[in-house]
């Protein structure tokens, strides 16, 4: 099963539009903050996917509902997903893998860099999509022998 994992549009809504449209399939996609007013837009275009989301720094106090930070299971797997500034992910991982490792995610999601990352740490595997703003996003695969996290770019 894939997974669309979006951040940072800052008012590119159609960079979000576009990507998902490469990727028509995929069913769940997680925005990792900074344009919840673009995601907004997608969710209201593409209502039969769903979508998870967590806010970002220069996401304004509009969505208190929503959080900075998230963990949800996806066919079988714990993604701890969030936009990062909270994390001081500018300056390093470390707080952030440290936190999620502690809270049991299999996958680690952070935005905010605007720099795309995959990486796999002692078993964790940790996705920074890059900016959407920028045309940078990323999917999950996750399949029946492992999981796989893929940059793309537009």
């Amino acid at each position: 099963m894939r997974i669309l994992v979006l951040s940072d549009s800052h008012g590119k809504q159609y960079n979000i539009f576009d990507a998902i449209d490469a990727e028509k399939d995929v069913k769940n996609i997680i925005f990792l903050g900074d344009g919840l007013y673009d995601i907004e837009k997608a969710e209201k275009k593409y209502s039969h996917k769903n979508f998870y989301k967590v806010k970002g720094n220069c996401d304004s106090f509009v969505w208190l509902d929503i959080p900075a930070s998230d963990m949800r299971e996806f066919y079988g797997k714990k993604i701890f997903f969030t936009h990062g500034h909270e994390f001081n992910v500018k300056f390093g991982d470390a707080a952030l893998f440290n936190h999620a490792a502690y809270s049991g995610a299999d996958i680690i999601l952070y935005g905010h860099t605007h720099s795309p990352v995959t990486e796999c740490r002692n078993g964790y595997h940790i996705l920074n999509p890059g900016s959407i703003g920028e045309k940078k996003y990323a999917v999950i695969d996750i399949v029946n022998n492992g999981i796989m996290c893929i940059l793309k770019s537009l």
